[in-house]
């Protein structure tokens, strides 16, 4: 039987490392066509000797490649450090994949795949181990690409199964991912999930679903899921026929994703079919309260009712069931409009109104890789962005690193291809700025009253819901950015990912 190892990679953020649904989505497909698959979970936290170790101890003559899987598009170098040596010493290949950008600054990636990859990477197989057909590569910098989505479709697809295998050493406290449909119907210019967009309905059967959530509690009592949907509120009648699933579950689950905040606002039935199947972690992609910001890359909502909206809905599921509720807001520092003074508007109606709730804030990222082409914001030029002199870009960003510790968005050691870009307002490395001077730094998170959040939900956080654990995660990142010689693990992770290793290693 063909054999091969999966290495799971989580680049965004190191503190959230965790089990992504991609890479056992493709695992699923590969047993279902007759390979043998280990799924190597947490690869950023093993250390080389420690890759090494489990690497000797898995390959034999029947192993074919070596795979990864990737969110966004940030490479870790010392992911190439321990594939060229498996290359040295086994001539093994390297496939990879990701929804999003392709890695050109991988050293040792033989194949990409962007998009679903389930067909895709059999007929990659096919041809490398069976004499199929050659996929339909295209080329760029020497690296052999696959654009999944327009060559080889996986979508819709009825049949999102998610199999673990006791190897996978699942535990019951664990927040496993969970996909319900694919694709986004918006087109928001700063965002490369319109690529994957479909325009009908591609939810899964609720009977497959249903199987999934009975089977992941009675082998491993999983109660807890991050849905990895890029938008799961874009129907409401996708909401109603899951919650309806949800309910007759003999369990009690919670699930945790991104929610489309205007479309919640002004539909007020979905915050009840939402709450009849415990959707109480929400991530609202809302990027920017400047009204002509968010209009720019194409959220053309009414911003001063969404932001009423957003604490009326708060309130609602505070209100009901337990008042179990988790929200998180995303910002983008740098969009078109925006000015430090509509940013610090921002910052003070946060700590007047989402108190005790969670805030991710990056600056704007404009990618130089040709799949972005299609994302509106690779015409950045007509927004007036310019490209910053490289020579400036490269000393102000190395005097960052060293005072703000960029590591801390989870950049450290990584490799992202991005447009360094400047206009009248700000450029890329003051963005990087403002959000250290005014947002991730101690007195921000006091005055949000981070330490004081009830429990993390949806955070890729391990352990129960308990003020404890929010003062082992959230407390703990709030006050790491004051350490200038470490970055601070959440310690209950770091005991769980330990355990991992040394069981996987056992084996």
């Amino acid at each position: 039987m063909n054999h091969c190892l999966l290495f799971n990679i989580v680049t965004i953020n190191r503190l959230a490392s965790n089990r992504t649904n991609g890479i056992y989505r493709i695992a699923h497909i590969l047993r279902e066509n007759g390979w043998d698959v280990e799924v190597i979970d947490f690869a950023l936290d093993w250390s080389l000797d420690e890759l090494k170790a489990l690497a000797n101890s898995r390959v034999t003559n029947n192993t074919k490649f070596f795979g990864t899987s990737h969110i966004f598009g940030w490479w870790e170098p010392s992911m190439d450090v321990f594939f060229q040596w498996a290359k040295d010493k086994w001539n093994i290949k390297v496939i990879s994949g990701s929804s999003t950008n392709p890695l050109y600054n991988s050293s040792t990636i033989d194949y990409y795949i962007q998009g679903f990859g389930e067909n895709a990477i059999l007929s990659v197989l096919k041809w490398l181990f069976s004499n199929g057909e050659r996929p339909r590569f295209w080329y760029n910098t020497g690296k052999r690409i696959l654009n999944a989505n327009a060559e080889y479709p996986a979508l819709p697809m009825k049949d999102l199964t998610v199999k673990y295998e006791v190897r996978d050493f699942i535990q019951p406290e664990e927040w496993l991912s969970v996909e319900f449909a694919r694709g986004c119907l918006f087109k928001c210019d700063f965002c490369n999930f319109p690529l994957l967009g479909v325009k009908e309905d591609t939810s899964r059967d609720t009977d497959n679903f249903d199987l999934e959530m009975r089977i992941n509690y009675d082998t491993w009592g999983v109660q807890n899921y991050t849905v990895s949907d890029e938008t799961f509120n874009d129907r409401p009648s996708k909401i109603a026929k899951f919650a309806d699933v949800v309910e007759k579950l003999p369990f009690e689950p919670f699930y945790s994703g991104f929610i489309r905040g205007d479309l919640i606002v002004n539909r007020p039935k979905d915050r009840i079919d939402l709450a009849r199947m415990n959707f109480r972690g929400h991530h609202y992609g809302v990027e920017s309260f400047n009204h002509a910001s968010a209009s720019s890359v194409g959220k053309k909502f009414d911003t001063e009712k969404l932001k009423q909206g957003l604490i009326d809905v708060r309130k609602y599921f505070k209100e009901t069931g337990n008042g179990l509720f988790r929200g998180t807001l995303s910002l983008i520092v740098g969009l078109p409009h925006e000015t430090y003074e509509t940013l610090l508007e921002t910052r003070k109606w946060l700590i007047d109104n989402w108190n005790g709730e969670s805030l991710v804030i990056y600056p704007l990222l404009i990618p130089n890789h040709e799949l972005e082409e299609r994302s509106a914001m690779s015409d950045y030029t007509k927004w007036g962005y310019r490209l910053m002199d490289p020579v400036e870009y490269k000393r102000r960003l190395s005097l960052i690193d060293n005072e703000f510790h960029w590591k801390h968005f989870g950049h450290e050691g990584l490799q992202y291809k991005e447009t360094p870009w400047e206009h009248d307002v700000m450029n890329t490395v003051d963005a990087r700025e403002f959000i250290f001077e005014h947002f991730y730094n101690q007195e921000f998170f006091h005055e949000m009253n981070y330490l004081t959040a009830n429990y993390d939900m949806g955070s890729f956080g391990y352990g129960k819901k308990t003020v404890e654990q929010r003062l082992n995660s959230t407390a703990t990142r709030a006050m790491y950015f004051n350490q200038s010689d470490a970055f601070i693990f959440d310690t209950t992770k770091r005991i769980f990912v330990e355990k991992y290793k040394q069981r996987k290693l056992s084996l």
